[in-house]
């Protein structure tokens, strides 16, 4: 009784809905541009709704003898009792809010019907899907355009906050970009040997060490590599002078290996070496860390020249498009930072100054419209012997909250690792 009670309810509002958009021309604008033909379960409604946009696209002024022209004789007999079910449209936006709740509530059922049925099935998986199918439904129900009211207390509120993001431990940087912000994607980009790698990986070592959750896409590297160069940085020796000390005879150096594997076991930092990856792969593994640690403050994607996509004959301009704009979307949809590493074309070799610009991006200038934060690590002795192999500089070539600048480095190669040059 319940459940036809419930369908007995909906027609009545859908026939509302209807009869509202063929009587008033406000009610209609507002009705197809917030509605589709799946928001109503009633069959004769939606048949009916789907003819008032066709009249629409068609230039006619809605109404009952547009919309019947366009509907077979049979049906105006119903059509006429959709029509004077309702004498008013007063109460459209009532209407309107009710059948946009009943069709989300439907499509959260439906799909935690699925999830529940691959529990049964020993899904594993189905703890991420049911949070992230949560989040979709929570985002959902708060979506559309509201008065601008509704966000001036919590933008004056961000002006007086002085860190916006998770700060990267290059302070430099976290002044000019204002830290990593959520839902920004942030491209790092370079030639081979100015260590683009080693520098989101300092980055990702940085924020991890202040607790917080990170996700390391690694295509190129081994996940022992990655470690072994976190080592190297948080003690402050080589590989080299590792291996000597650990040859003599009174080793100190060991010692502080030793002391540091502590701290770096209980970091919350989650490594994924898989050379075969997709956006989607990444999704999912991001989903897990989020089901099991309830969060994830920072991913990291190294790098995105490696990422395979899904779709079929597409050109690689093509595909790195829709890698970017996946990837910017996801960050977006999570409110987390996501950090991915690019290569960058042959044009700064044949010039004089050798300087990475925006337009050496490789492959696609998706990258360039999606990123919020582009940075170059930037080594000059690498083209001028001139310099000291320690000079590098980060060119923070686009910001799209702020300046962009060049950012003084202390480069130290043996050890793979950056450092603040003015402090």
């Amino acid at each position: 009784m319940e459940q036809a009670s419930f369908q007995e309810y909906n027609a009545t509002t859908e026939k509302a809905i209807i009869s509202c958009m063929m009587q008033d021309e406000d009610a209609c604008e507002k009705g197809l541009l917030a509605l589709t033909r799946e928001h109503f379960l009633d069959a004769d409604c939606a048949r009916a709704f789907s003819a008032i946009q066709l009249a629409h696209e068609q230039g006619f002024e809605v109404g009952l003898q547009s919309v019947s022209s366009i509907l077979d004789t049979e049906f105006i007999p119903t059509l006429v009792d959709i029509y004077t079910c309702l004498p008013t449209s007063a109460n459209f936006e009532v209407y309107l809010k009710s059948i946009q709740e009943d069709y989300r509530n439907r499509n959260f059922v439906s799909e935690f019907g699925e999830i529940l049925d691959r529990a049964k099935n020993g899904d594993n998986s189905v703890i991420a899907d049911a949070q992230q199918a949560l989040y979709k439904y929570v985002r959902d129900s708060d979506s559309g355009l509201k008065p601008i009211k509704d966000y001036v207390v919590e933008a004056i509120t961000m002006l007086g906050s002085q860190d916006k993001g998770i700060q990267t431990g290059f302070y430099d940087l976290d002044k000019t970009i204002r830290g990593l912000c959520k839902g920004d994607m942030i491209i790092v980009a370079g030639r081979p040997s100015m260590g683009k790698s080693s520098f989101v990986a300092n980055v990702a070592t940085n924020v991890a060490r202040s607790g917080k959750v990170v996700c390391y896409f690694s295509l190129e590297m081994t996940s022992i590599s990655i470690v072994q160069r976190m080592i190297f940085g948080m003690i402050g020796h080589s590989e080299k002078e590792i291996l000597t000390d650990m040859n003599s005879e009174n080793p100190s150096i060991t010692r502080d290996v030793f002391e540091v594997q502590p701290e770096i076991e209980n970091m919350k930092f989650y490594l994924n070496e898989s050379s075969s990856m997709t956006v989607s792969k990444i999704i999912l593994e991001c989903k897990k860390v989020m089901a099991l640690e309830g969060h994830v403050d920072l991913i990291v994607v190294d790098y995105l020249g490696l990422i395979q996509t899904e779709s079929r004959g597409l050109t690689r301009n093509q595909e790195v498009a829709e890698i970017s704009h996946a990837l910017k979307r996801f960050a977006k949809d999570i409110d987390v930072p996501i950090i991915a590493v690019s290569q960058l074309n042959r044009n700064s070799e044949g010039r004089s100054d050798h300087t990475p610009m925006l337009s050496d991006l490789s492959e696609s200038g998706a990258l360039e419209a999606d990123a919020d934060v582009i940075l170059f690590p930037y080594r000059p002795w690498v083209y001028d012997k001139e310099y000291a192999p320690t000079d590098a500089e980060l060119i923070v070539a686009k910001n799209r909250n702020g300046e962009t600048r060049r950012i003084p480095l202390y480069w130290q190669g043996e050890q793979f690792i950056f450092r603040n040059a003015t402090y």
